[in-house]
């Protein structure tokens, strides 16, 4: 249904980006993506690179997670690549009206509004999709670049959960932002 349906196009600095939601043939390239941010040692709960049976199970899971109305997930292309990924997962039962934002950007193109610019895309498409009414995210302590840009999104923290994230044997504090 909206496999591919392109939200967004701009240029910044020479540089197309469309913000569009996956298709299956982002396959490669969002494995590519997700291996890239694990060998730069990015801030993710994933630690190992992603196999070609996993990335296909992957993205065949989110095409069906926004089939059912369950998820959205964008990508941010620029000139032609992924670079980009962000979705946002609708809680189940009581917790119907509230979604939990993920959201990955290569080094390559970070300090560019590229991310802002995809999450408040994704944000505006699950209000409309998903009827969430309200935004969870995670982010680790340490990061404060994706902590800073969240605040400016309209996140407020809600608290910490002290060494609730283990990454390479080192533990970090994580924490809970929210946006109404």
């Amino acid at each position: 249904m909206f496999t591919g349906k392109i939200v967004e196009e701009f240029k910044i600095d020479g540089d197309f980006i469309r913000i569009r939601y996956i298709k299956f043939e982002d396959f490669k390239d969002l494995q590519e993506h997700i291996n890239s941010l694990v060998e730069e040692g990015a801030y993710l709960n994933r630690q190992k690179k992603v196999n070609k049976k996993e990335g296909l199970e992957f993205i065949t899971d989110f095409l069906k997670k926004i089939e059912n109305k369950e998820s959205v997930a964008l990508v941010a292309e620029v000139n032609g690549k992924v670079m980009g990924l962000a979705k946002i997962n609708k809680k189940k039962g009581a917790e119907s009206h509230v979604g939990v934002l993920g959201i990955a950007i290569r080094k390559e193109i970070r300090g560019r509004g590229i991310g802002k610019r995809l999450a408040e895309l994704l944000i505006k498409e699950a209000k409309k999709h998903l009827k969430i009414e309200i935004v969870e995210l995670e982010v680790f302590a340490e990061n404060k670049v994706a902590y800073n840009l969240y605040k400016k999104l309209g996140f407020k923290k809600a608290g910490v959960v002290r060494n609730g994230l283990k990454k390479n044997g080192k533990y970090f504090d994580r924490i809970l932002m929210v946006k109404y």
